[in-house]
């Protein structure tokens, strides 16, 4: 997991400084919304060691089959990629209506129980197996 995050949080935080930057966001927000992207990567993590412990597959021939044509990837890849684009629709179509303050603290608060309760079932899972 804390490989994923190394990987994954600098570059976002780079990315989303830029567009920060570049579109006049002021800084409570651009705040808000680099927690908002750190918070998106745990739970991204968090979710894949969930899919990669339930759905573990140790039979494998060659590193393909587990990499590219797992169970696990397919099951870690769909629900992630509903829910970011959930978020995402829901940022749009609330952000005409609500503060975008207030909607950024929003989906924080989602995706922070979304990552701890991946994480907590990371950890039921891991003392199972």
């Amino acid at each position: 997991m804390l490989f994923n995050m190394y990987l994954t949080v600098p570059v976002m935080l780079f990315a989303e400084l830029c567009l920060c930057i570049s579109a006049g966001v002021p800084l409570v927000e651009m705040i808000l919304d680099l927690i908002l992207g750190v918070a998106l990567c745990a739970f991204s993590t968090a979710w894949g060691c969930v899919c990669g412990i339930r759905h573990m597959r140790l039979d494998w021939e060659n590193e393909v089959e587990v990499i590219k044509q797992g169970t696990a990837v397919t099951v870690y890849l769909l629900p992630n990629m509903f829910v970011v684009m959930g978020l995402c629709v829901l940022m749009v179509f609330l952000g005409m209506r609500m503060s975008h303050l207030m909607l950024t603290l929003i989906l924080l608060g989602i995706t922070v129980v979304l990552a701890i309760l991946s994480y907590l079932r990371v950890m039921r899972l891991s003392e199972k197996k």
